[in-house]
């Protein structure tokens, strides 16, 4: 059932990124995006977590957790664009995703143990805590973003 639980998550994720390509353009404040979504995924993984619910249903939870993680996803990389500044995309993309990367690869074997000691709901709740932290991180960049904006309008408007 594991395998059904990944498949799921990792299809829905896809048709949610795909819905999230539409939904990046016609949103300002895409941090807002990047939490709702988010916190909706972590929500249901903890929710399967706590093992309230039945086989089928809980992977259907967890398969349905898959659609915000997909829809965050555009929002994320335009948000990163974003708050890049003027000629350093490329760096910036470089560390983000490097530092996603040093976290799928940490998190592997500490999910790896948990699966291995038969603490199954550890990893729901550990990558619905690692939701979470990504929504604090998204809620800081989206501030420095809108910040800059501002700033950049103030600089615009003749006194």
């Amino acid at each position: 059932i594991t395998a059904y639980v990944v498949t799921g998550y990792m299809l829905f994720g896809a048709a949610g990124m795909v819905l999230g390509g539409f939904l990046v353009g016609r949103v300002e404040r895409l941090e807002k995006v990047i939490s709702a979504c988010l916190l909706f995924s972590g929500v249901l993984l903890a929710l399967v977590g706590t093992g309230w619910l039945p086989g089928y249903v809980a992977l259907g939870v967890a398969a349905l957790a898959g659609i915000g993680t997909g829809l965050a996803g555009p929002s994320r990389d335009m948000l990163v664009k974003r708050a890049a500044p003027p000629g350093a995309t490329g760096r910036v993309y470089g560390t983000v995703y490097s530092g996603l990367d040093l976290g799928f690869c940490l998190a592997a074997p500490v999910f790896g143990y948990m699966l291995d000691h038969h603490m199954n709901a550890g990893v729901f709740f550990g990558a619905a805590v690692g939701m979470v932290l990504s929504v604090v991180s998204a809620g800081f960049v989206g501030a420095g973003v809108a910040a800059r904006k501002q700033k950049e309008k103030a600089a615009v408007v003749p006194a």
